[in-house]
């Protein structure tokens, strides 16, 4: 298991407890960085956050598992939302996407696909009538069209 896979088994107890669910978490150098959503779906609040964070920054000193210093950057993971897991395909069909691919899909050497996501099975996704390999996914998040951040505002309007 690596360490990433170590911090969020630990982080996901407590971020359920706390109304939240893990979107990612990732190590970059020295800055670990959590991305959270609330279980709701919606987008969590500053609070929240630094909630979290707290909540993390302790279960971490007690169980020691990063041996060097580290800084701890918790967040929202945000409208376009990174998507990791099988399920998040899933759970967002229908909505825009970026891809960024390992491999060419083509000949063309193309190794970004821009799209709806059609389908979700479990090992591919068809996103814009192009069905990927997940195993060939390097990086993935949905895209906010400008009719969904128009929707938005209105909604946080009423």
């Amino acid at each position: 298991m690596t360490l990433v896979e170590k911090i969020e088994k630990l982080f996901g107890p407590v971020a359920e407890g706390l109304g939240q669910s893990i979107v990612q978490v990732s190590m970059h150098g020295k800055v670990l960085q959590v991305l959270l959503e609330r279980v709701d779906g919606a987008v969590p609040t500053i609070e929240e956050c630094e909630k979290a964070s707290r909540a993390f920054s302790a279960h971490l000193d007690v169980e020691d598992i990063i041996k060097e210093r580290y800084f701890l950057e918790v967040g929202s993971a945000g409208m376009d939302r990174p998507l990791v897991k099988p399920a998040d395909f899933k759970r967002f069909r229908g909505r825009e996407a970026k891809v960024e691919l390992k491999f060419p899909i083509d000949e063309s050497g193309r190794k970004a696909i821009k799209g709806k996501i059609e389908s979700a099975e479990a090992r591919t996704v068809t996103i814009g009538g192009i069905k990927v390999d997940l195993d060939n996914i390097q990086k993935a998040k949905l895209i906010i069209t400008d009719e969904q951040f128009r929707q938005i505002l209105k909604e946080r309007k009423e």
